[in-house]
């Protein structure tokens, strides 16, 4: 019994082993399919993704970018250059890809090309987040491939015969890092000498013309003098004196601000006789408080007095008496080669007291700035050269990319003799942060001049106390350039027009903490604080008094551009260069393109 029980165990269990090896057969030929099929198609997006890398970089390339406004069109230089380079290096693989090239090629080169929605390839100005959001950035190029399609052989008996693999890349058009400073240019005084100085226009009764509103009137009054002729930011309690001759008519005082060449100042903050004390002929007292528009704004005004029914009703321009709101402000001398040099209001999360201005503006001399500044996009550039949250491709501060600032007018005196001199205190180690010239610790170490020139390249000044001295870089503009030969000038470089074909300054130059870039706007403001301004430009600067005609070996000056007297800065002067005169910047960080200068490719996705 036992013996006929064995055998009919034995004989059920005849081919079992067949049908376990049918099985696995099955399951092997599956994963061959997979590990085949799926590895051409691995391959395939690897490819996809080569090409979209490739198609990306030529679409950058050369002027393409910045792309010219929101949505693509066929006609724009970088969506007709992938065109071109995925007409010609798309590859067919296995004779089983999509579209085939008669299709790609109508797809890519019609009237709508890479730009209509659909699996035949697109182009986007921007890049795209995690989620799949589209974030528009016009110095961006982001391509998708046309979809390319992946014929299966052994997955077939699966029932999959094929898949659609396609890849995104996108690039960005970058700058090499520039060193940018919290100041500003207007277009038309933004190329050659300009100087910031105090007091702005010198005294009262010279011949300085300051641009200020109704600047042809005259009358009989004449100024003399003020007292005092600087008070406290917001001052309530101080009474003006004004010190002339023939005020017995006077039925107005104006505080004026100055304007340019450009446009005369705003109209000015007017006192009415209610407000005033004609003492004498020669006094006049205003009582306070002064008008709150004056005090609470830092800056120079500059008094004039009004008589009505005369010809003319306020007093001369060019005798008008300046008095300073708060700390005492280095601004633009205003003359035939001087244009408006002011300050941006920009914060700095480094400095150890934010709410302190001088400091925070000292923090931003020095530098770097916190974020990078850009030019707002040319196609929406225009007058009034202003710019609001609610228009398209603002950014504000505190955003990389920036290009709507606000501004101050002038330069603080005491920020401009921390953030160039004596330093300021911030929060990191070691707490203080040198001067941008101190060549004790701060950026300032770069002499960068050649020294077989025998030029001074150091310079001793007292700043912050009698007896306290710094040794300040000083290099000259002229030790830059690239012509020892002496037939190259300052007045070849700091022109609009530039007519020598290779930039005439060395690469050295940028290892100098006299040289930075600053922006452009396309209007002086007439009143800081009152609005923020499209950034329409950079401009190349450096700190020097060197006259046009300085050549290679032309020393520097006493001053070489850095005035200082009673212990503080006095006067800033600087040239604004041409673009073309500085070669491209060594290599190194980059941050995104500003909209001039050098640019290149990056491939950041």
């Amino acid at each position: 019994m036992t013996r006929l029980t064995t055998r009919l165990t034995n004989r059920d269990e005849r081919g079992v082993t067949a049908i376990i090896f049918a099985l696995c057969a099955v399951l092997l030929f599956s994963l061959g399919a997979l590990v085949v099929d799926l590895g051409n198609a691995q391959q395939r997006h690897r490819d996809t993704q080569t090409e979209a890398d490739f198609a990306a970089l030529a679409g950058g390339a050369g002027n393409n970018l910045p792309g010219p406004q929101a949505t693509p069109l066929a006609s724009d230089p970088a969506v007709a250059s992938v065109a071109t380079y995925l007409l010609k290096n798309w590859t067919f693989s296995d004779g089983g890809s999509t579209p085939s090239l008669s299709v790609l090629e109508q797809n890519l080169t019609d009237s709508t090309g890479l730009t209509k929605p659909d699996t035949n390839g697109q182009v986007y100005y921007g890049h795209f987040t995690a989620s799949g959001t589209l974030v528009h950035n016009l110095n961006q190029l982001t391509v998708v491939t046309p979809n390319a399609r992946v014929d299966f052989g052994l997955a077939n008996a699966m029932g999959y015969s094929h898949t659609n693999v396609a890849a995104l890349a996108t690039v960005e058009i970058r700058s090499p890092k520039i060193d940018e400073l919290p100041f500003y240019a207007a277009t038309g005084c933004d190329y050659g000498q300009q100087t910031i100085s105090q007091p702005s226009n010198g005294t009262g009764g010279g011949s300085t013309t300051r641009y200020l509103a109704f600047g042809s009137d005259t009358n009989a009054a004449g100024m003399l003098a003020l007292n005092p002729a600087q008070i406290a930011l917001d001052d309530t309690k101080s009474n003006l004196v004004i010190n002339g001759s023939n005020f017995t008519n006077v039925t107005q005082v104006g505080f004026f601000e100055n304007g340019n060449q450009v446009q005369s100042g705003p109209p000015p903050v007017i006192v009415l006789s209610t407000g005033f004390t004609i003492n004498s002929a020669s006094k006049i007292t205003v009582a306070a408080p002064l008008p709150a528009a004056v005090t609470s704004v830092q800056d120079t005004w500059y008094v004039r007095v009004y008589i009505a029914g005369a010809v003319n009703k306020w007093s001369d321009e060019n005798t008008a008496l300046p008095l300073t709101v708060g700390d005492p402000l280095l601004q633009c001398a205003q003359g035939s080669s001087d244009g408006n040099f002011g300050t941006i209001q920009l914060s700095n999360a480094e400095v150890k007291n934010p709410t302190a201005a001088n400091d925070v503006i000292a923090a931003n001399i020095i530098g770097p700035l916190d974020h990078s500044l850009a030019v707002f996009p040319k196609a929406h550039q225009g007058s009034p050269w202003t710019c609001t949250t609610a228009m398209s491709w603002t950014v504000v501060w505190p955003n990389d990319g920036t290009n709507c600032v606000d501004t101050k007018t002038g330069l603080p005196q005491g920020a401009a003799t921390e953030g160039f001199i004596t330093g300021v205190d911030i929060l990191a180690s070691p707490g203080h942060e040198a001067g941008r010239l101190d060549l004790n610790g701060g950026t300032g170490a770069g002499t960068g001049c050649n020294p077989d020139t025998g030029l001074p390249v150091t310079r001793i000044v007292n700043a912050g106390s009698p007896t306290l001295s710094y040794t300040i870089n000083n290099d000259t503009l002229s030790c830059f350039l690239v012509d020892k030969t002496g037939s190259t000038n300052i007045g070849d470089i700091d022109s609009p027009n530039y007519n020598l074909s290779d930039p005439a300054l060395t690469q050295q130059i940028y290892n100098s903490p006299r040289f930075f870039w600053v922006p452009v706007f396309g209007v002086v403001p007439v009143s800081g604080g009152s609005s923020k301004y499209q950034i329409v430009d950079f401009r190349p600067t450096f700190i020097t008094d060197q006259p046009n005609s300085a050549t290679y070996s032309t020393a520097a000056t006493a001053n070489n551009g850095i005035t200082i007297k009673s212990n503080a800065l006095q006067s800033v002067q600087v040239v604004f260069l041409n673009d073309n005169s500085v070669p491209p910047p060594p290599g190194g960080k980059t941050s995104p393109y500003v909209g001039t200068g050098p640019k290149f490719v990056q491939l950041i996705d």
